[in-house]
């Protein structure tokens, strides 16, 4: 009997023990479950930051690009071109030093690996090369190495080192993308570990300790499910954050370096839809009143039969959310089109539920916008529209700097013909001769097929003589 109790004892002296324990090694469980987590989403948060910034340099470097132009081409605007000019060039250098070496302000960790480091060794020549050109263009009396008076050797070297440093920040890009997966799977692993560790220490514990009060470990256990739930819920939500930048970041290197606006505008929308995962996407473009949206561009054949159908949308039009997202300059959400007046449907389209539309806007000028739709109500999320704000920021400036080559391409043209048919002139013998000349020069620059100067003479003796060439 008296071994009996001291056995009894033994047993229960060691279930308190237990007892102390488990709480202690609740706590120390939880916490590391709790900082695992932690640490998978703050891995992804800042790795989507950077992400995010390296593509934006990219957008800042077409920005330096253009707005080199825009002093050539436009040197009336030279004053503010330039003070914006140097804007872009400081935060673009801010920005480019921040992602290799960190930099708080930003949010840029500068723990780079030596791959990402090594890809910034082989663009940084030609980002100090752009850099400079961009000082020089907007301060010219900054610097001893402004030594050329001449716009157009800066805007040369801009021009000339643009695609290469384009290329290098998308193989930046790709790796800084690479690593974070990679990060993002060794995070999961350990998490995995960690909870499979959790769950075995649990299991002792209930064999030793609570059997007795099995009701507690199960509500345990029901909490412990219900924290890895909102743990998931919120890696589900910064994984669907990630995946949409990432989707920007695509869909901006892809078109990127597209130059003709019609081209420019049909790739987006095909990329937004394919990318975003979207029942459909188009674009509209303000006209040159500044009172019509016209249909220009959407996805698929769907697409390109609306824009057949010469759809257009009056800015001033109440009951159209694409009109409202021009007149207010702001992303406009319908989470459910069948209960809203703002949405004008089309027989095409008729699996729409939700609709978004974003403006373009470029320089502080509305140029059109971009609309989006899905086949399911509630689809669009606040975070949604930011991505596709963002979105539509960097589809605004392309379709900028493609209008401004078209246009610089056709002056260029143009200037070219006027100085053949000049020296055409000149080297002339007779008027058939330069009439030819001229005609032929006109076609070219004109790109039409066929070209017909009519003169039209009065002789002394009252008739008239036509001459065709």
């Amino acid at each position: 009997m008296t071994a009996m109790s001291v056995n009894l004892n033994q047993q229960q002296n060691l279930t308190q023990r237990y007892s102390r324990l488990a709480p202690l090694v609740f706590l120390v469980l939880l916490g590391l479950n709790f900082g695992v987590g932690f640490i998978l989403i703050s891995r992804q948060q800042s790795d989507a930051i950077v992400i995010n910034l390296a593509g934006r340099q990219r957008m800042l470097s077409q920005f330096l690009a253009k707005e080199s132009l825009e002093l050539l081409y436009f040197p009336a605007n030279t004053t503010q071109d330039r003070s914006e000019l140097a804007e872009r060039a400081t935060l673009w250098r801010r920005s480019h030093f921040g992602l290799q070496f960190g930099d708080e302000g930003l949010g840029l960790p500068g723990n780079n690996s030596p791959a990402v480091q090594s890809l910034f060794a082989e663009i940084n020549p030609g980002f100090d090369t752009i850099f400079n050109a961009a000082v020089c263009l907007s301060s010219p009396e900054a610097t001893a190495t402004c030594t050329s008076n001449n716009v157009r050797d800066y805007i040369d070297a801009i021009l000339a080192n643009e695609g290469d440093f384009l290329q290098g920040m998308d193989a930046i890009v790709t790796q800084l993308q690479i690593e974070s997966a990679g990060r993002v799977t060794e995070t999961r692993v350990i998490q995995v570990i960690v909870f499979v560790v959790s769950l075995a220490v649990y299991a002792a514990l209930g064999y030793f300790v609570f059997r007795p009060a099995t009701q507690q470990i199960d509500e345990t256990l029901e909490r412990m499910g219900q924290t890895r739930s909102s743990l998931e819920l919120a890696l589900r939500e910064l994984q669907n954050s990630s995946r949409d930048l990432e989707a920007v970041v695509g869909v901006g290197t892809q078109v990127a370096s597209i130059l003709e606006v019609n081209r420019l505008l049909n790739e987006v929308s095909d990329l937004t839809k394919e990318r975003l995962r979207l029942y459909h996407a188009h674009i509209y473009l303000l006209d040159e009143s500044g009172d019509i949206l016209r249909l220009t561009a959407g996805a698929g054949a769907v697409g390109r039969q609306m824009v057949a159908e010469k759809r257009s949308i009056a800015i001033d039009n109440p009951n159209s959310i694409v009109a409202s997202a021009a007149r207010s300059r702001r992303g406009v959400v319908i989470n459910d089109v069948r209960a809203s007046v703002t949405f004008l449907p089309h027989p095409l389209l008729p699996d729409t539920r939700a609709e978004l539309a974003v403006p373009l806007i470029a320089r502080g000028e509305l140029l059109g916008v971009l609309d989006v739709q899905s086949n399911e109500v509630n689809y669009f999320t606040q975070q949604t529209l930011t991505v596709m704000e963002l979105m539509a920021s960097q589809v605004a400036v392309a379709i900028s700097n493609a209008r401004l080559y078209e246009y610089a391409e056709r002056t260029s043209r143009h200037e070219r013909a006027l100085g053949s048919i000049d020296r055409g002139i000149q080297s002339a013998v007779d008027l058939d001769e330069i009439l030819q000349s001229t005609v032929r020069e006109l076609g070219k620059a004109l790109r039409v097929p066929h070209t017909v100067i009519q003169l039209q003479v009065e002789p002394s003796n009252g008739e008239v003589k036509e001459n065709d060439n």
